[in-house]
C-alpha cells in the first residue's frame, strides 16, 4: 500500500497488529472480523497479490499452451481460473485469467515475480508485452452473505448485471472501479474490487463510513486464515506451490483435459488416467499441549512412518479446537484417523472432511 492509504488505515485502526510477513494480522478483533465472513461482508486487502497485464496478438495462444485451462474460450469481460504448472505437473501459481477484449489480465495468488519469470522463460517469438500493474490498484476481496447487497447499495443496480466469473467496470466519483465476481463459498459469491491507487483513501473512507445497515469492515489475515482453512481453500505459498499438483489439491476444475498440450500436461493426464494420485488435501483437527506452537509439519502413523504433511493451521481462539489443512496419503484419509505431528512429537491430529465442521 502507498503511504497515504497506509497512514489512513493506521489512524482508523489504532490497535491493528502487523504480522511477520508485513500484512495486517488483525484490525480490531479476530472474532468480530471472522463473523463478517459469516454474517456480513468482510473486506480483505489483497493489494500485494500480483496482477499482470498482457497485450499483443499472441497473448491468448501463448497462455493456452502453457496453462491448464481453456483460456481461449473465455469471452470478453469474462474470467477463467487457470493453473501454471512445471514440467512435473507441480503448481507454480493458480490465477484468474481476465479477457478485457484488447488486453488480458492474470490475477495471481503470489506476491513475488515467480510467474513473470516463468512466462518470460517461454516467450520466444511471440508478440506480447507483459507488465506488472499490481501497484496501480488498491484491491479488496469481498466475502460474506451481505456482499452482493452491499455492492448494490454502493454502486447501484448496475452491479446486478455482473454474472459469475465476469468483470464489470463502474464509474464512481469520476473513477473507474473494476468489480470481479469470482468463485463461490457455500453458494455465496466472492468479489474483488480494484480501486485506482490515487482514489484508494477516499474510497475506503466512503465505504467504511457509509455502509448503513450492512456489517462491513476490513478483516486481517488471522480471521481469513481460519475461514479459508475451515472451508478447505488452498492458498499460496502453503498449498499452491511446486510440492503439489492439481489432483492432490482437489482443483481439477481448473484443468481442461480436452484442450491439448500445455506444460505439465503429460504428468497430470497420466495421474488421472492410471489413478496414480497417492495423496490428497484433507482437513485435520489438531490436539496439542504446546499452546500456539506446532513443532513439526510432518505427519506420522502409529508405526512411525511419515504419511503426510501439515500445510496450514489456525491457532486462533475462534473455535474450541485448532484446525488445519494437510496433504495425506490416501490410505490414511478416512475420517477419524489419528496421526502424530513429528516422529516423536506429543501433538496429534485427527483427519476430517472438508469443509471442516467446528
Amino acid at each position: 500500500m502507498f503511504e497515504s492509504i497506509s497512514e489512513f488505515i493506521k489512524k482508523t485502526y489504532p490497535n491493528l497488529e502487523i504480522g511477520k510477513n508485513g500484512n495486517v494480522d488483525k484490525y480490531f478483533s479476530v472474532k468480530q472480523e471472522y463473523d463478517l465472513f459469516i454474517h456480513g461482508a468482510g473486506l480483505r486487502d489483497v493489494s500485494d497479490l500480483k496482477i499482470w497485464k498482457l497485450v499483443g496478438p499472441d497473448s491468448v495462444d501463448f497462455l493456452q499452451r502453457i496453462s491448464t485451462n481453456d483460456v481461449k474460450s473465455t469471452l470478453p469481460s469474462h474470467i477463467k481460473t487457470t493453473i501454471f504448472t512445471n514440467e512435473k505437473g507441480r503448481i507454480l501459481d493458480r490465477t484468474f485469467f481476465v479477457n478485457k477484449g484488447s488486453e488480458f489480465l492474470l490475477y495471481g495468488s503470489r506476491k513475488d515475480d515467480l510467474l513473470f519469470h516463468w512466462l518470460d522463460k517461454y516467450l520466444i517469438m511471440e508478440e506480447i508485452k507483459i507488465e506488472d500493474v499490481t501497484a496501480h490498484y488498491y484491491s479488496l476481496e469481498i466475502i460474506g452473505p451481505q456482499s452482493s447487497s452491499f455492492l448494490v447499495s454502493l454502486f447501484g443496480k448496475e452491479i446486478e448485471n455482473i454474472t459469475d466469473y465476469s468483470i464489470l467496470s463502474i464509474e464512481f466519483s469520476n473513477y473507474q472501479i473494476e468489480v470481479l465476481k469470482l468463485f463461490r463459498i457455500d453458494d455465496e459469491p466472492v468479489y474483488r474490487m480494484n480501486i485506482p491507487m490515487d482514489f484508494a483513501q477516499e474510497f475506503l473512507g466512503e465505504i467504511l463510513g457509509n455502509h448503513s445497515v450492512f456489517e462491513v469492515n476490513l478483516v486481517g489475515e488471522k480471521a481469513y486464515n481460519a475461514f479459508r482453512i475451515k472451508n478447505g481453500l488452498p492458498d499460496a505459498p502453503n498449498e499452491l506451490n511446486d510440492n503439489f499438483n492439481p489432483h492432490e489439491l482437489n482443483i481439477l476444475a481448473d484443468v481442461n483435459f480436452k484442450k491439448g498440450c500445455y506444460i505439465g500436461q503429460e504428468v497430470i493426464a497420466r495421474l488421472d488416467t492410471y489413478d496414480k494420485v497417492q495423496k490428497f488435501l484433507k482437513g485435520v483437527i489438531i490436539h496439542t499441549d504446546n499452546g500456539n506452537l506446532v513443532n513439526s509439519s510432518d505427519l506420522y502413523d502409529v508405526s512411525g512412518n511419515m504419511v503426510g504433511k501439515l500445510t496450514s493451521y489456525s491457532d486462533s481462539e475462534l473455535f474450541d479446537k485448532k484446525i488445519g489443512l494437510a496433504i495425506i496419503r490416501k490410505q490414511f484419509m478416512e475420517n477419524g484417523t489419528k496421526l502424530r505431528l513429528g516422529k516423536d512429537g506429543d501433538s496429534s491430529v485427527c483427519v476430517t472432511d472438508l469443509p471442516i465442521k467446528v
